[in-house]
């Protein structure tokens, strides 16, 4: 999937058609899972025994830079009660702090509602404390439920720049999104 993506990107005749991805396989059964990344923030996985999230090492080039990406896909085990989280960079990324600083502060902001109030509003929780900017604020967070299954949580912002206003391709169709419209992951 990440190599069509990146062929198709390549064949773009633009300078712009860059892109940062993550894709996930998971077999909700078992809880195996597959994570490729390509030049996005890392996905955090939380262990429910430990009560903490540990960055997910799937790492690989952005989709659109180079013919053939190196793409390095982590594989792991979700066990019940443990979840994956996947966010824009617009959580971890300020000015004024490098993207080690913004993720360590997710992490730690993400754990603390976690604990206190389990996944329900974990998302929304997290994103009241990120500073509003010019950036997408999304979070999305796959939780694997004790008795079998999986939920699938979410929350986010779109903020487009006024000389730029964004597009996005939803389900074959243009949709705009204006400053501050909900984002909401649909199931």
């Amino acid at each position: 999937m990440m190599r069509a993506a990146n062929s198709f990107l390549m064949r773009q005749d633009s300078g712009e058609s860059i892109a940062t991805a993550v894709h996930i396989l998971v077999d909700l059964e078992t809880g195996e899972y597959m994570i490729t990344n390509a030049g996005h923030p890392p996905a955090l996985h939380w262990h429910a025994e430990e009560e903490s999230w540990v960055v997910d090492d799937a790492q690989g080039t952005a989709l659109g830079v180079v013919d053939e990406p190196d793409l390095q896909p982590t594989q792991g085990m979700l066990a019940p009660g443990d979840a994956l989280m996947f966010y824009t960079d617009g959580v971890v990324e300020l000015r004024d702090r490098d993207l080690d600083h913004g993720v360590d502060w997710l992490r730690e902001t993400a754990r603390a509602a976690v604990v206190t109030n389990g996944f329900d509003k974990v998302a929304t929780q997290v994103l009241r404390r990120v500073p509003r900017g010019d950036d997408d604020r999304a979070l999305v967070v796959l939780e694997r439920l004790p008795e079998g299954g999986a939920r699938l949580r979410g929350r986010g912002r779109t903020t487009a720049l006024p000389d730029e206003p964004s597009a996005y391709r939803h389900r074959g169709r243009h949709q705009r999104r204006r400053a501050g419209r909900p984002l909401r992951p649909r199931l």
